[in-house]
């Protein structure tokens, strides 16, 4: 279901470094609330409001985008609000971000001024911390 907000819409052309030059992006603008799912092969920009689920190759939340729920992707940058889990290999969380509920990720990259409440996770190889510890010296 899609509802109309009384926001205007400001679209602008600046493309989010995570998706390539060339690739288009799915987007629900401003004025859009999206109340279900959203699911693509491709990417997404949001700069309107989402309550779900969302899955996609990469998705950028725009400064001023509100969404509830958790996020799925390849790279997630986020400069709006998120209220939910967020997986991927790449995250970002620019200093107009909000993020509340868990990061799982390989690489995390938070701006100064950003806002992260909940907990952080890396997914992929564990370090050997025995190693890097050690059980002391070795002896020969």
């Amino acid at each position: 279901m899609l509802k109309s907000d009384e926001r205007s819409s400001d679209t602008g052309s600046q493309r989010p470094s995570h998706i390539p030059s060339g690739a288009s992006a799915s987007l629900i603008s401003s004025d859009m609330q999206v109340v279900g799912d959203l699911k693509s092969a491709g990417n997404i920009r949001i700069e309107g409001r989402v309550n779900g689920e969302i899955h996609a190759q990469a998705v950028d939340v725009s400064p001023g985008a509100l969404i509830d729920g958790s996020i799925n992707a390849l790279a997630i940058q986020i400069g709006g609000s998120v209220k939910g889990r967020v997986e991927a290999k790449q995250v970002k969380i620019q200093n107009s971000g909000e993020m509340l509920g868990d990061v799982l990720y390989e690489a995390l990259e938070i701006e100064s001024g950003a806002t992260l409440e909940g907990s952080c996770k890396r997914r992929g190889s564990k370090p050997n911390l025995q190693r890097e510890i050690g059980a002391g010296p070795k002896s020969s």
